[in-house]
């Protein structure tokens, strides 16, 4: 039977909130031993003074088929969400908008990077630009290099030339390039490209060709040509600028995508990839990885413009890492926790808005063992109401920040729940008496 508000005042306060931790009969109390914390609250809110109120309830706004993944930003004026394996906007009237963007049943993780929004599953990934419109994380790779062959004629001072192409796209991306290609010119003679690689992506639009000087190891835009010229003429070496995306490749997608300190981070199964300064969708394979010993649940750059606080927070297996620096190559680990994250459940508030002195952007997490953590910049962590609630683990998870008559909550949405341990359930106490016959 419904509960009026009047009728659930009377009760309480519980100041100290939930507390599923402490043995029957420890709850703490006050001096006069009213208990001063719940064993468990239903469908019931406690504002800051422990005084329960009705939560509010809920409607729906779209009738959904396998609808999941729903996320918003604060910058942006729409959600998106995927219903039946599509990708949907959700506009701040509440209007449901297609987008026409296939990304299947998997989970899909977000970022917003710049004015732009990264999406990618274990499938699936792509931005969308402030149109809604899809791009590919990184231009089109070529595949390969231009044959080389002799020509006469050209009068090219005599030694070894290196030859590499790219693909410029629409959006004024260039891609990266593999082992360039090399041929030996006599005095005199000349080389030609042939075989210039087709590309394939309708938003490419040109190919840069690069070209060393004799002997040289550093090689120079020669011309731009537009895409799908099979050959061209070498009359001198390039005197552009420097190649700069050799043996740069697209990112691969992942379960979590991420940005933060100029780049663009990928959780990929047990590896944490990530791309190269202010390149997003481009990686170096050879380097920009880490690999871990389990599938990674959780991964969120923090601190980001902060000299002393920049840094990736990961969880997998059992542990939470810290890398300490804004740029991989200089990261310092250490464990940040002993304990895993709940996948999923992983999201980025202001730390004001959670009691903290500071405003700068806080991770909240739901870890393994039952407590939401915040990790700060600078790697420490906050446990919330530690030894008194915990929550269930899961095998995937979902967390919002909600603000609404006056309370700030975290909510979390669990699948598969499993019970913790250290929390107090019911019991049924069974006495056996043994009689001699």
């Amino acid at each position: 039977m419904p509960v009026r508000d009047e009728d659930l005042r009377p009760g309480g306060p519980w100041p100290l909130g939930i507390n599923n931790v402490a043995g029957e009969g420890a709850l703490p109390t006050d001096d006069d031993g009213i208990p001063r914390a719940l064993r468990e609250a239903d469908n019931v809110d406690l504002d800051a003074a422990g005084r329960p109120q009705r939560r509010r309830g809920h409607q729906r706004f779209h009738p959904g088929a396998l609808t999941h993944s729903l996320w918003g930003h604060e910058l942006l004026q729409y959600g998106l969400f995927v219903d039946g394996g599509q990708l949907h906007a959700l506009h701040e009237d509440e209007r449901v908008e297609p987008l026409g963007i296939e990304v299947g049943l998997a989970p899909l993780s977000y970022a917003l990077i710049g004015d732009r929004v990264f999406f990618s599953n274990s499938t699936a990934s792509g931005f969308l630009d402030i149109d809604l419109q899809r791009h590919s994380w990184a231009p089109e790779h070529p595949a390969g290099q231009p044959v080389l062959v002799p020509a006469a004629g050209s009068a090219l001072a005599p030694g070894q030339y290196q030859v590499a192409v790219t693909f410029l796209d629409r959006l004024g991306r260039e891609s990266g390039s593999t082992l360039a290609a090399a041929i030996d010119v006599a005095e005199g003679g000349g080389l030609e490209l042939t075989d210039i690689p087709l590309p394939l992506a309708p938003g490419t639009v040109s190919a840069a060709i690069y070209v060393s000087g004799p002997n040289d190891q550093v090689m120079r835009q020669y011309a731009i040509l537009p895409a799908g010229t099979r050959s061209a003429p070498v009359l001198s070496p390039g005197e552009g600028r420097a190649l700069t995306t050799q043996f740069l490749r697209p990112l691969p997608a992942g379960h979590i995508v991420r940005g933060g300190h100029g780049r663009q981070f990928v959780a990929c199964g047990q590896e944490v990839l990530w791309s190269e300064a202010l390149r997003y969708g481009l990686f170096r394979p050879s380097a920009n990885r880490m690999r871990f010993n389990a599938p990674i649940d959780l991964m969120e750059p923090i601190g980001d413009g902060s000299p002393d606080g920049a840094g990736l927070y990961v969880a997998a297996g059992a542990r939470t890492y810290w890398y300490a620096g804004a740029d991989p190559k200089d990261f310092s680990q250490t464990v940040a926790r002993g304990s895993g994250a709940v996948p999923g459940s992983a999201v980025v508030v202001n730390g004001d808005v959670i009691g903290l002195q500071s405003a700068a952007p806080a991770l909240i997490w739901l870890a393994r063992d039952g407590y939401f953590c915040i990790g700060l910049p600078g790697g420490q962590v906050q446990v919330l109401k530690k030894g008194e609630a915990v929550i269930d683990d899961a095998d995937h998870a979902a967390v919002l920040l909600r603000q609404q008559d006056g309370l700030s909550q975290l909510v979390a949405a669990l699948r598969a729940p499993q019970g913790q341990s250290l929390a107090v359930t019911d019991r049924a106490v069974a006495h056996v008496i043994h009689r001699d016959p």
